[in-house]
């Protein structure tokens, strides 16, 4: 999921809502290194460092994946980021149950403009983060079974139910925390500590 792409989205569309998006510095999230943990964890398992996690994909999965959980979850005062949450969980749930793997189809991944992909799928089982969705694969239909148009030559995404639960949630997240609500929170939490 392009997840850039949604939250520059909703960033340009507050900002036309009046707000400033140097506000969102302001925000406080708890735990706030708890991503980027798990985001390296991901690079060092399935990126150019691990190149492919194998056996251990299933922990790295894991691992990972609570880390995510732990931050959302303790940041549920901005209600967006349950969707968030919930939508991370499935990406676990189907992925922890193939092995550490986000299965797609080889023909899904040569129609989207893949192919190599397709063949490392139908070659070896996986490529990278993704495994080979066939008859064996659990909860298929929250697998990278999506395919979502890109704008360019560049080849379209494959993503899942829950990919796109957390593009809809990063979306709301911004606009909660700089939407009119999100900005009279703020006044209120600043005319708070003001008054202490």
């Amino acid at each position: 999921m392009p997840l850039l792409a949604v939250f520059a989205a909703s960033l340009l569309l507050a900002w036309l809502g009046g707000a400033s998006p140097l506000a969102l510095g302001a925000v406080r999230l708890r735990w706030l290194p708890l991503p980027f943990l798990a985001l390296a964890l991901q690079w060092i398992a399935f990126g150019p460092p691990g190149a492919g996690a194998g056996g251990a994909a299933l922990a790295w999965q894991l691992l990972g994946g609570a880390l995510l959980l732990t931050f959302l979850l303790g940041n549920l005062r901005y209600r967006s980021l349950g969707v968030v949450a919930a939508g991370a969980a499935l990406n676990l749930l189907v992925a922890g149950l193939n092995g550490g793997y986000m299965p797609a189809r080889p023909a899904d991944a040569r129609a989207a403009g893949m192919p190599q992909v397709a063949i490392a799928l139908e070659r070896d089982g996986r490529f990278q983060k993704t495994g080979r969705l066939d008859d064996a694969t659990r909860l298929p239909f929250l697998a990278d079974v999506v395919r979502l148009p890109t704008p360019g030559p560049g080849p379209d995404r494959l993503i899942s139910i829950g990919d796109l639960l957390v593009g809809a949630g990063a979306f709301l997240f911004v606009q909660e925390a700089l939407g009119p609500f999100g900005r009279r929170r703020g006044r209120a939490t600043q005319a708070a500590a003001y008054n202490r």
